[in-house]
């Protein structure tokens, strides 16, 4: 790196932050670090202008109402977790848990976990599940857009220029299932890994509710909207009709690439069918 210039610049508010990153919209930022350094061999960030968060008030809040609760982009993983165990849903705070060694983990911040650019960290999964929306800021001007608006053809979050993340809101439920589950071999992009979140809410023997989240390696995000849309109104437990059906509309759903192997398509395949047969009990 001998001969590279280094600028590191420290806002002190999200007025000064969105001013200096529209001027600079290439520029790395910097909150707990973790992936930046940690990948360090494989991204190279360190040149030219580092914009350090550290400093901005307003993205290290969390806000809990009745209905909602906001997590600021740089909060630490450990103060979430502290502070907001006892009343956050259980799948995000076993995905917090699950973040890294601990190491890693009393450095890193959510929104650095969501917004890595070479690959889909644990919480997209969750957040998706839990229909979280986001606060972006470009220059003066803010807007609230829900995550899975946000994703692109492609599976990735598609920012605009110059935009960042503020903080991340998502609804207070009561959910009857939670599930948090990863496979393969994580930050290993060779080996993707996958996560899987899912939430179920039954009123009297009713499915009320059901969301099925997928993130996979570099490029796969999804709601399965179609199976979610099968599923919502059935009365529980399943018929052994419904499952099959609902198995195959699995396998379809899913889609995956070509490289995928097939032992991560069975183990997947059958966290479905766990799930589904879970409704029969």
């Amino acid at each position: 790196m001998e001969g590279t210039r280094i600028r590191i610049h420290t806002p002190k508010t999200l007025g000064e932050l969105g001013q200096l990153y529209q001027k600079k919209p290439k520029a790395i930022l910097y909150a707990g670090g973790t992936y930046l350094l940690s990948h360090y061999n494989e991204i190279n960030p360190f040149t030219g202008d580092i914009i350090s968060l550290e400093r901005i008030d307003e993205m290290r809040r969390l806000n809990r109402t009745e209905r909602y609760f906001e997590i600021g982009a740089t909060v630490p993983i450990p103060f979430i977790l502290n502070t907001g165990s006892s009343y956050l849903p259980k799948c995000l705070v076993n995905c917090l848990q699950q973040i890294g060694p601990i190491a890693i983990q009393s450095q890193a911040t959510l929104g650095g976990n969501l917004c890595v650019k070479t690959m889909h960290c644990d919480s997209l999964a969750v957040l998706l599940a839990l229909g979280a929306r986001l606060e972006l800021r470009k220059g003066r001007q803010s807007r609230w857009i829900h995550l899975s608006q946000l994703i692109d053809s492609e599976g990735q979050l598609d920012f605009k220029e110059g935009e960042f993340l503020v903080r991340i809101r998502f609804p207070l439920e009561e959910w009857d299932k939670q599930s948090f589950i990863k496979l393969g071999q994580p930050y290993q992009l060779e080996r993707r890994e996958y996560v899987l979140c899912n939430l179920i809410k039954v009123d009297k023997n009713v499915i009320m509710d059901i969301r099925l989240a997928l993130t996979q390696g570099t490029h796969k995000s999804i709601r399965i909207r179609n199976l979610e849309a099968q599923l919502k109104g059935k009365k529980v437990p399943l018929g052994t009709k419904d499952i099959k059906i609902l198995e195959q509309e699995t396998a379809i759903a899913l889609d995956f690439p070509t490289n995928t192997s097939s032992g991560d398509l069975r183990r997947i395949h059958q966290i479905y069918k766990n799930l589904f047969r879970q409704l029969q009990d």
